[in-house]
C-alpha cells in the first residue's frame, strides 16, 4: 500500500479534523510524507493551515457535507476586543472557519469571572481574538477539544515567531 492511500485511510478513521505533522511522522520518511501530503492537498482532501498543521475537508470523510454542520451556530454577538492578535496562518484559518460557520465569540459570565480573577491575581494571562474564536467554535460544536487544543498550541507557537 502506498503512503498516500495509507495516509488517507488514517485520516478517514479519525474523529478529529485537525492533523499535526508530528502525528504521522512514523508513517514514512520526510520526502515520502511531503509528496503524499502535497498530493492530498492538490486533490482537495486537506487544507494546509501552516507548515505543521492540516485541516480535513468534507471530501476526506467520503461523505457529503451535513446540513447540520453548515447551519449557523447559535452563538452570535461581537468578537471580544483585544489588541494583541498576531496575524498567523492559524489565526487566518480560524477566522475563515468562524465566518464559514457564522460563529462569533460572546463572553459568558464564567469568562468574565475568570478574567476578573486573573486580573485580581496580578496575572498577565490574556487571550487574543484567535483564542476567543477557538473557544466559540468549540462551544458551537464545530471543533473537538483535541482539535481546539492543537490549534491553540500551533497558534501560540506561530505567534512567538511573528
Amino acid at each position: 500500500m502506498d503512503i498516500q492511500r495509507k495516509l488517507l485511510g488514517f485520516l478517514r478513521a479519525r474523529n478529529e479534523k485537525i492533523l499535526l505533522r508530528s502525528e504521522i511522522k512514523a508513517m514514512g520518511n520526510t520526502s515520502d510524507l511531503d509528496q503524499a501530503l502535497i498530493a492530498l492537498l492538490n486533490q482537495g482532501y486537506l487544507e494546509q493551515v501552516n507548515d505543521d498543521v492540516y485541516a480535513f475537508t468534507d471530501k476526506t470523510s467520503g461523505a457529503k457535507a451535513d446540513d447540520a454542520v453548515n447551519r449557523p451556530a447559535k452563538l452570535t454577538g461581537h468578537i471580544y476586543p483585544n489588541t494583541s492578535n498576531p496575524d498567523t496562518a492559524v489565526s487566518r484559518y480560524v477566522r475563515a472557519l468562524a465566518n464559514r460557520h457564522k460563529v462569533h465569540y460572546e463572553p459568558t459570565f464564567s469568562d468574565r469571572w475568570a478574567s476578573s480573577v486573573t486580573r485580581l491575581a496580578d496575572d498577565d494571562v490574556k487571550s487574543d481574538k484567535t483564542d476567543d474564536l477557538l473557544v466559540a467554535l468549540r462551544r458551537a460544536g464545530k471543533l473537538s477539544p483535541k482539535d481546539m487544543t492543537k490549534l491553540v498550541i500551533s497558534h501560540h507557537r506561530e505567534a512567538r515567531r511573528v
